[in-house]
């Protein structure tokens, strides 16, 4: 009876001894898949193990996989639509917690900055776009008032036509490169503060899945290989963070130019205000067209002030 009992146990331990590795090498199976990118994959039950409390462990290995592939989706849809310019999509918080949850809020509030940024900028543009049109709406009204005074004062009027074709094109120029300008700056700093934090966040957690690998043992390889997987996710971020930087450089060689052409602008002016102040002291006060001429002059200066100002601002 002795044997029989001791064959019993030994049979036992065999099959307790089976069903674990068969538990484990589901386990494995999903880590495995988790590894590859594949997050949709959950771990099988074995019915042979349930006895052995597996069921738990199948349960905490699948919600891991939930939470982390729910996670991933939604940051991913939030931050290609923010992307695209579409910043109402919200990345959704439901069934997320710790720093999952964390991270999602984080995402969400730097999503509803970048859209204040994004309408500051629209706003900018227009506000840029509607003093061009009236400083070039200027620069006409002072041409052909130059053009009906021609007779008497040709040689200063050629002087005064040039300078204002070259505010012109010198404006034409700070436009241009203000245009460009509006395309890039805060939106892309925003995006590269964005970046970074969820690069930061995602290596916590994988470093926090690895110390819960580690302390489960064997059992948690898979963790261990999800962990990895996650890190890697995580360089990946860092790496397109490097990339939104280069563009930022680039942007900064659009502001030197903007600089330049201010620059321009300024001589322009200058020598705009030299060629009016000349043209008023020859011409009589008591003609209108000469009068017209010199009140369009001084508003001239006005509006070139105004553009400086607000494209230096």
């Amino acid at each position: 009876m002795i044997w029989g009992g001791a064959r019993r146990r030994a049979a036992e331990l065999e099959a307790e001894v089976a069903a674990c590795r068969a538990a484990l090498d589901a386990i494995s199976e999903a880590a495995r898949a988790g590894a590859r990118g594949d997050m949709e994959r959950r771990v099988a039950a074995v019915p042979e193990a349930e006895a052995y409390g597996f069921a738990e462990v199948r349960d905490d290995v699948n919600r891991f996989f939930d939470v982390t592939d729910a996670f991933i989706r939604e940051a991913g849809a939030a931050l290609a639509a923010a992307g695209t310019g579409r910043f109402e999509r919200e990345l959704m918080l439901v069934g997320l917690s710790g720093a999952f949850r964390s991270q999602a809020v984080t995402i969400n509030e730097a999503r509803l900055t970048m859209a204040e940024d994004a309408a500051r900028l629209t706003a900018g543009d227009t506000a840029r776009g509607a003093l061009v049109e009236d400083f070039e709406r200027d620069v006409l009204h002072v041409s052909q008032a130059v053009g009906e005074s021609a007779r008497s004062m040709a040689g200063t009027v050629d002087a005064l036509q040039g300078v204002t074709a070259t505010v012109v094109q010198r404006a034409g120029e700070a436009r241009d490169a203000v245009a460009r300008l509006g395309e890039s700056s805060e939106t892309i700093r925003q995006v590269i503060g964005l970046i970074t934090d969820v690069a930061r966040q995602t290596r916590l957690l994988a470093l926090n899945a690895a110390i819960e690998a580690a302390r489960v043992g064997a059992a948690g390889k898979g963790f261990a290989v999800v962990a990895d997987e996650v890190g890697r996710l995580a360089d990946e971020t860092a790496s397109a963070s490097t990339r939104v930087e280069e563009q930022l450089g680039a942007s900064q060689q659009v502001i030197t130019e903007v600089s330049g052409a201010l620059g321009k602008i300024d001589e322009s002016v200058d020598a705009m205000r030299d060629g009016v102040t000349l043209l008023t002291e020859r011409i009589s006060t008591g003609s209108d067209t000469d009068q017209a001429l010199t009140d369009a002059a001084v508003h001239l200066e006005s509006s070139v002030a105004e553009f400086l100002t607000v494209l230096r601002g």
